[in-house]
């Protein structure tokens, strides 16, 4: 008998209809009249799994109930919870890490997208490594046509990295490395760094303003929170894209970077090296003087220009 999949969707919000519309029989939807991580999901959940007698429940991120009465699939994608704790008052860290460690013990399979959070997994949860399968993360093709910037366009060749602005991206050393990179050379490129912004962590907005306003030819941009058709034009026209973190459980961006054709630049930690293999110029997050190497090579430097050969196949020359 072939498998017969229920798709599992919240009540309250509308499912996409050319998803519904695929679903044919032995495949069904499976409503569930509850917010996702309420107690009510606790018990509504294990309910509605039980009466549509589902044999293995997959959940795609730990934030599940964590009692869902069936065997289940897991993936995770990071120990944030458990590496970065400060990242929530103590009492709510306290809850999403014990909430992680109680699902990833509890499945009958983990499903993770590198070794090193397999490393993570056994290491600081005492999960036992026969039940953790490692199936790399991917990138698609985009589905939106690019968009470029609406208020001011970048009016120079950029570097571009994509990523938040919690302190283990390690914004603060890129800057600094950029910043020493640049040096007084009037054309070296601008560095765009694109994605999500905290207020908690102003270190970054203070680095960003001492390079703008240094006496080198750095210039730094930050574009906050792009949507998909905006990402997609900053990969597509950036010149090349460094990735400065001190911790991933995999590093997805490193491989849309490598999608739209850039040079990459990235750190040795352990999942992002993983990811990169061979195909980056690698760096120690730690040593700005290695980082800002890197960012020079990056670069390149051909005939006393800082502008490679690829940066003329996109407009740049």
């Amino acid at each position: 008998m072939p498998h017969a999949l229920a798709l599992v969707f919240r009540a309250d919000r509308p499912a996409p209809p050319e998803l519904l519309q695929r679903i044919r029989r032995p495949h069904r939807a499976l409503f569930v009249d509850a917010e996702l991580r309420s107690m009510r999901d606790q018990a509504l959940l294990r309910f509605r799994l039980r009466q549509a007698h589902i044999d293995l429940y997959h959940a795609p991120y730990y934030g599940m109930a964590i009692f869902p009465g069936v065997p289940y699939v897991v993936a995770v994608h990071d120990i944030i919870p458990a590496r970065f704790p400060q990242y929530w008052p103590r009492h709510e860290a306290l809850i999403i890490r014990t909430w992680q460690k109680r699902v990833v013990r509890g499945a009958a399979c983990i499903i993770t997208g590198s070794h090193a959070a397999v490393d993570d997994l056994i290491s600081l949860y005492g999960v036992a490594a026969a039940k953790i399968v490692v199936s790399p993360w991917g990138v698609v093709e985009w589905t939106v046509e690019a968009k470029p910037l609406e208020a001011p366009p970048i009016e120079r060749p950029y570097l571009l990295c994509v990523c938040t602005n919690k302190p283990h991206k390690n914004l603060v050393r890129l800057i600094q490395a950029y910043q020493d990179a640049a040096g007084s050379q009037d054309t070296f490129p601008a560095l765009v760094v694109a994605g999500g912004w905290s207020d908690r962590y102003p270190e970054v907005a203070t680095a960003m303003d001492v390079a703008n306003t240094s006496r080198t030819s750095a210039l730094v941009r930050h574009i906050p929170n792009p949507g998909d058709a905006q990402l997609r034009y900053l990969y597509e026209h950036g010149l090349g894209f460094v990735f400065p973190s001190l911790y991933e459980g995999f590093g997805l961006p490193v491989l849309e970077a490598m999608q739209a054709g850039l040079p990459v630049a990235a750190s040795t930690t352990p999942a992002v090296a993983e990811v990169c293999g061979d195909a980056a110029l690698a760096f120690d997050p730690l040593d700005v003087a290695s980082m800002s190497a890197a960012i020079r090579r990056c670069c390149g430097k051909a005939s006393g220009r800082w502008l490679p050969p690829w940066s003329r196949k996109r407009g740049w020359s």
